[in-house]
């Protein structure tokens, strides 16, 4: 018997035979658009269709905003009736929460397409043979599951990011454009040195085998994003943020995406707004695929690693510099109240400080005194010795008893001196600390 979700057919003037024909027919019409491990995303143009292939084409996507526009058909690659639902009534739930986000805040999520309904459905095979040929399908079984969806106009991440490098090193647009994700990742992986994913060996445990898929992968990514840092590949930061409250609703939702990362990721206008703009900046973020989707698993999922990766790319590097300096005065910082417990470091402080108050009958004050003894008390006598002497200067001048002047002055005196070259270097390091401060 015919099975179907979300729309709803008059079986007895459109037979369930003549319905998976008329599918058959639809697909062999349409055009790859993108392709994953699982499954092929095919667009039907409704104007290429036959009038019978058109009331097919009705009943899949009677749930459409839009009567007749384009539509992306998701074909898995094997029969997977249980997860293909899954993924269509997460991806739906999913869809309607956002629907309820009020109308004023709508920007600031990522959208998902509309899911227009889902579908078991037996292809004949000579159909079979056609899709095989047609999409690069090997093997695709008697009966199919396929999920229509509304289209959207534009390039996932990962395909942005490809062609952006590729076309930065002198290949033609054209030239991109016409390669598949393969041929775009194989070219920026030579470009960029990635580490090769050795053949699975038959030897070893499959756990094994995945980690070391997931542990290049990771290093990979961090050489594809050292690279778009570098040339400052143009992400406006709203991509991130976007994706964030997205994946944020669906958690709220008790709901996990399980896939999130650059493939799954779309940007409007894709490639060609990049190119015409020079920006991403006001194209819109979609979140797909929701094949790896669970209901009321939260823990373990790390659904925002992505977004820790792009949002690097809208850092600036004076902000980043600025954001990590900040951090090790806040360690300094941290530090230094740390060591005001500690009874030695607080007799070196109070003896260095008793140099800067003067005496009674007298108005003398001994900075450099003040400055040489915590110097020769400190950095002499261990490795991070320059960051003590700093956290020392540092409360001295907060107490308002020496300048930032005075103190610049008396290490760049001392560092003429003999030091070693990693505590030379960690000493300049800690005045241009202390000077943020």
């Amino acid at each position: 018997m015919h099975e179907n979700e979300g729309s709803h057919l008059d079986q007895d003037s459109h037979s369930a035979e003549v319905f998976d024909h008329s599918i058959g027919e639809m697909l062999l019409t349409g055009r790859k658009i993108n392709e994953g491990g699982k499954a092929v995303i095919v667009e039907i143009d409704p104007d290429r269709l036959s009038p019978e292939s058109h009331t097919t084409f009705d009943a899949l996507t009677d749930s459409a905003e839009t009567k007749r526009q384009k539509t992306a058909v998701k074909l898995f690659k094997l029969y997977l009736p249980n997860k293909g639902r899954n993924e269509y009534t997460i991806h739906t739930k999913v869809y309607e929460a956002l629907q309820n986000i009020p109308e004023n805040e709508k920007d600031q999520y990522a959208s998902v397409p509309q899911p227009l309904s889902a579908h078991d459905t037996t292809l004949d095979k000579e159909t079979r043979a056609k899709l095989e040929a047609r999409f690069s399908i090997p093997s695709l079984g008697e009966k199919v599951f396929l999920m229509p969806m509304e289209e959207i106009e534009g390039e996932d991440l990962a395909t942005i990011f490809y062609k952006w490098i590729l076309e930065r090193q002198g290949i033609p647009a054209e030239h991109t454009d016409d390669m598949d994700f393969k041929q775009l990742y194989e070219e920026v992986a030579e470009r960029l040195h990635f580490e090769d994913i050795p053949l699975n060996d038959i030897d070893a445990p499959q756990k094994d085998l995945d980690d070391l898929e997931k542990t290049i992968a990771v290093r990979n990514a961090n050489i594809l994003y050292a690279y778009l840092h570098k040339y400052n590949f143009p992400l406006p930061p709203e991509v991130a943020s976007s994706i964030q409250k997205t994946l944020e609703l669906m958690h709220e939702n008790k709901m996990t995406h399980g896939d999130a990362f650059e493939r799954n990721i779309m940007v409007t206008g894709g490639t060609k707004a990049l190119r015409e703009k020079g920006s991403l900046q006001g194209e819109r973020s979609v979140l797909i695929d929701f094949g790896e989707s669970r209901e009321g698993v939260i823990e373990g999922v790390n659904d925002f690693d992505v977004i820790r990766r792009l949002k690097t790319l809208s850092i600036s590097r004076e902000d980043e510099r600025k954001e990590r300096d900040a951090k090790k005065l806040g360690e300094i910082t941290a530090k230094a109240e740390l060591l005001r417990g500690n009874k030695q470091w607080q007799k070196i402080y109070e003896t260095a400080k008793g140099f800067l108050q003067p005496q009674a009958g007298s108005s003398m004050r001994d900075e450099g005194k003040a400055l040489l003894y915590a110097w020769n008390s400190t950095v002499p006598y261990k490795e991070t010795g320059a960051e003590d002497f700093v956290a020392i200067a540092k409360d001295l001048m907060d107490e308002n008893l020496l300048t930032r002047e005075t103190v610049n002055a008396f290490i760049e005196e001392q560092a003429k001196g003999k030091m070693a070259i990693p505590a030379k270097a960690l000493l300049m390091k800690c005045v241009e600390w202390l000077n943020l401060s």
